[in-house]
């Protein structure tokens, strides 16, 4: 069935967007369409392949499609991030990346159903899946670790009988569901499970989970459970004994299997499921040894260490941090700030809708103050940046401040606004709808998601690792850059970037990982005391750190700009990088 976007019938709840081939992201969320029963998105299928020949004829789906040429969405600017993703109606807001999309999909049941109690989905808090994968090993495990594992197990491109090569999700995943449920509430949930029949005692709190956070079916488990059954099916076919070393999440999957609506799921879905009926029921029974013993694992959910208090982290960089500055300074590490490169900043705010003010978006008016000249700081650099032509993406938007002050005063560019937070973007496009501002953009996504092009690429008080996504897209797309960072303690290694960035940083002064990561403990050690002596060392930091992102930027061919905010006391993180795009000046 092929669909102009034209076709689109507003009156749904919303337009998703699904990859045409059957990737593990696609599964996913056709397999949470059949559990929830939901036939209120009018859905795509994106079809990246020019040989129709090569498409199969149908589709496995219990309501309509169409297919749709991915050249055609990229021609009209319809999609500008990674599939699966989900438009919503007659306005510019995406929600993009596998656990934004199924939230979406199971908050809008519960709107439409709430009397069926869907949000308990949603886990503790409705926190189920909501952190993004930079910081949140649960959600890189469902939206990168277990589709990428499916990927390779389905491909025959690792050696099972290997167990060096298993996949590190499958083991994580074992390991995770074989350690006891880490709960604020566990002794009220085994008397709740007492009563169910569900559990026999409530004198030990060292149960087992019975689902993936505890005693509760949740997103995560409705999310994990379509590419574990591709990789139990795989391993049941080939009758490999890697089934026989992770009795744990075969436990699980029989658990989860064996409810009703999971059950109807798998029939409307005719998806390949393994059988598992000479395994043993309980872990217990199994004779093999675990996977995640034979590797001697131990659970990477949180991949960066969080450190046990601020005393203990200034005690620590009492004694390491001044070695590793005096040998930089040595080495002709010393960062100097410029003066900001803009004379006149002010922006008349009094005269302006409320709706563009700072205090608009829900800041007190101390806040508010600081933001508006943190605003005009980032302002003034973007609008000697644009022409009318620009594509101006604001990462990390919050609840749009710079961006809607961008779109309002430079209407001839188009605004893209990335952000994580539904309840962050939901504040910015109130205060976009009450302006009337038409060139703005949503994405609720990971950074990484975005995929569009751009001409300038700005982020304000980018938190922790932020400021590291932020500049590899504008490297690759040779774009402009106004950053100003922050949270340089949560600089880490992750699965997207790793430290220090830059080869001055990592191959001339020899900075090691751990150095660095003092530099970044010491660089958020800033307070409202400027001249203190913590301050002065933290401003010091903040400007190392900050000299390995110039230097990288100036490997990229960028001419880089670090300048402290003016006044300085509008933040703390008063840092500024402005970096020009290769033959911009």
């Amino acid at each position: 069935m092929e669909a102009k976007t034209e076709d689109i019938d507003h009156s749904c709840e919303g337009y998703l967007y699904l990859d045409y081939c059957e990737t593990p992201e696609t599964l996913v969320i056709k397999f949470v369409l059949m559990f929830c029963d939901l036939n209120n998105f009018k859905v795509f299928l994106v079809n990246d392949d020019e040989d129709e020949s090569n498409l199969s004829s149908e589709h496995c789906l219990p309501f309509d499609y169409s297919v749709i040429k991915k050249e055609i969405l990229l021609k009209e600017k319809k999609v500008s991030c990674r599939l699966p993703a989900l438009l919503h109606c007659q306005e510019k807001f995406w929600r993009a990346g596998l656990a934004t999309v199924v939230r979406t999909i199971i908050k809008t049941l519960h709107r439409r159903q709430p009397q069926e109690g869907w949000h308990k989905l949603l886990g503790f808090r409705e926190t189920c899946l909501k952190a993004c994968s930079e910081v949140s090993g649960l959600t890189k495990l469902c939206e990168v670790d277990l589709p990428a594992a499916v990927i390779e197990i389905e491909a025959e491109q690792i050696d099972l009988d290997c167990v060096s090569d298993v996949p590190v999700a499958l083991v994580k995943l074992e390991n995770h569901l074989r350690n006891p449920p880490v709960l604020h509430n566990l002794r009220k949930q085994l008397k709740q499970l007492a009563k169910r029949g569900k559990e026999n005692t409530v004198k030990d709190c060292s149960v087992s989970k019975i689902y993936f956070s505890g005693f509760e079916f949740t997103l995560a488990d409705l999310v994990l459970f379509p590419s574990v059954t591709s990789i139990l099916t795989v391993l049941e076919q080939k009758n490999h004994r890697t089934l026989m070393k992770i009795p744990h999440i075969v436990k699980w999957y029989k658990e989860v299997s064996s409810l009703q609506r999971v059950k109807e799921a798998l029939q409307k879905s005719n998806l390949r499921h393994p059988v598992l009926e000479c395994l043993p029921i309980n872990p217990e029974d199994n004779l093999e040894s675990n996977l995640a013993d034979e590797l001697d694992f131990k659970l990477m959910f949180n991949e960066k260490k969080k450190a046990s208090g601020t005393k203990k982290i200034q005690h620590m960089n009492c004694k390491i941090l001044p070695p590793i500055v005096e040998r930089l300074a040595r080495n002709g590490a010393l960062p100097e700030c410029s003066k900001h490169p803009c004379e006149d900043m002010r922006i008349q705010w009094e005269v302006l809708p409320s709706a563009l003010d700072p205090a608009g978006g829900e800041l007190n008016p101390g806040r508010a103050k600081r933001k508006r000249q943190q605003i005009e700081n980032m302002f003034s650099v973007v609008r000697t940046m644009a022409d009318d032509a620009s594509v101006i993406v604001d990462f990390c938007s919050g609840g749009g401040h710079l961006g809607i002050v961008i779109a309002y005063f430079l209407t001839k560019c188009t605004v893209i606004m990335i952000e994580n937070k539904k309840e962050s973007l939901e504040r910015a496009r109130n205060r976009i709808q009450s302006l009337g501002l038409e060139n703005v953009t949503l994405y609720q996504c990971n950074l990484d998601y975005f995929t569009g092009s751009f001409s300038i690429g700005v982020s304000l008080h980018a938190c922790g690792l932020v400021t590291a996504l932020v500049m590899p897209q504008c490297f690759k797309n040779r774009a402009s850059f106004v950053i100003c960072p922050c949270c340089y303690g949560g600089i880490c290694n992750t699965h997207m970037t790793s430290y220090p960035q830059s080869s001055l940083f990592a191959n001339e002064y020899k900075v090691s990982y751990s150095e660095y990561r003092v530099l970044g403990h010491a660089a958020d050690q800033t307070t409202w005391n400027f001249d203190s002596v913590q301050s002065r060392q933290g401003k010091h930091c903040m400007g190392l750190i900050d000299l390995d992102r110039v230097s990288v930027a100036k490997e990229h061919g960028y001419e880089v700009t670090l300048c402290t905010m003016q006044p300085y006391d509008c933040t703390p993180k008063n840092n500024l990088l402005i970096g020009y795009e290769p033959g911009w000046i």
